[in-house]
């Protein structure tokens, strides 16, 4: 099927908005924290964006008046889990987005960031947060969600009993239950592409490392070992490899770790502090954090280019130089069911398949 550019304009709350987006190679939308946003006390607290995979197009989808991060895309597209800590502690939400089925684009924008100017909060606030529902809410904090491969549970990090450990719940909140259950710190939970198995870093062998564990708890095993601290597993598509992030060479690095051969590989090594690796739907991409000087930029490694890296966002603000943190890549290639009804519309510049429909509940 052809595609062609076409502007589809629309009128949300009677805010007329438009979008300039242009075709992207990679498939997917990056899901990402950011503190690019001023709220209307002028305030830049962390909220949850989208964008493509070139950087372009980025568009806010909460409303947070505290913070949000750690979004985590459903493996159908439709919603995004994220932490939040509007009501004084972090608990873990989840909103609706609409995704076009076959491209990977965005059939739902909420606010696209205006090029040189705030974003006008006080118009589309209202459409903002959009299907927003807390799934988690006791006296300690909740974070790290992680979807299953049927988009049935999720899994998070929870300091309920004391200490960090990973938690499992169904997709709407219910049956909250701890599956490691270790006096240690486990954290930042993963689950593999197939739902079998979470991958999670603790420290119960004395330093933070990579472990394994099947979806019930069962079966813990270690899988890095070094001096070194690990953090933020990541599953590349297939299932076949972790990407991670390691500090021993003093420096925060990307690694990738072959699960059947053990072979290891510093995919960064760069003199800025990277982190949050998470993997392109072809498993040939990976993005990440960089870290330099007051700001925090996402980067792009490919392989074919022996993981050499570009950063797809470096703007500058009004404001100052933005922070945008754990990107999450989502990937189009998942079967999914999107609602067709809808009441706004919104506009946006791209590469829209004749076949599409843009309508938005």
């Amino acid at each position: 099927m052809k595609t062609m550019p076409l502007l589809l304009t629309c009128l949300i709350l009677g805010l007329q908005c438009t979008a300039q987006v242009s075709a992207q190679k990679s498939r997917g939308l990056i899901a990402f924290a950011s503190n690019r946003h001023l709220n209307a006390e002028r305030r830049a607290l962390y909220q949850i964006f989208v964008m493509n995979p070139n950087g372009e197009n980025r568009v806010r989808l909460t409303d947070d008046p505290a913070r949000a991060d750690n979004p985590a895309w459903s493996p159908n597209g439709g919603k995004i889990a994220f932490t939040s800590a509007r009501h004084g502690k972090d608990d873990i939400y989840v909103i609706n987005v609409e995704t076009d089925v076959r491209g990977g684009a965005l059939k739902k924008t909420i606010i696209v960031e205006p090029p040189n100017a705030e974003a006008q909060v006080q118009d589309v606030a209202a459409a903002l947060d959009d299907g927003l529902q807390r799934l988690t809410d006791n006296p300690a904090n909740d974070d790290s969600p992680t979807w299953s491969a049927d988009g049935k549970q999720i899994a998070f990090m929870s300091r309920r009993d004391g200490n960090r450990e990973i938690y499992i719940m169904e997709a709407d909140g219910r049956n909250q239950r701890n599956l490691t259950n270790h006096p240690a710190q486990d954290r930042d939970p993963a689950f593999s592409p197939n739902g079998k198995q979470i991958a999670f870093r603790s420290n119960r062998d004395g330093n933070y490392e990579i472990y394994l564990m099947t979806s019930e708890g069962r079966d813990v095993s270690r899988i890095t070992e070094n001096p070194a601290q690990d953090a933020r597993p990541r599953w590349s598509p297939d299932g076949k490899k972790l990407a991670y992030t390691n500090n021993e060479q003093r420096n925060s690095e990307i690694y990738v770790l072959d699960l059947k051969t053990g072979e290891r590989r510093n995919i960064t090594n760069d003199e800025k502090p990277d982190a949050s690796p998470t993997w392109s739907p072809d498993g040939k991409m990976i993005a990440f954090t960089r870290s330099e000087a007051n700001t925090v930029d996402i980067y792009i490694a490919t392989e074919r280019d022996n993981w050499g890296a570009i950063n797809i966002i470096n703007d500058e603000l009004h404001h100052a130089q933005p922070l945008d943190i754990e990107p999450d890549w989502w990937d189009p290639a998942y079967p999914r069911a999107v609602s067709p009804t809808g009441e706004r519309a919104v506009s946006i510049w791209g590469e829209i398949k004749l076949e599409n429909t843009f309508q938005v509940r």
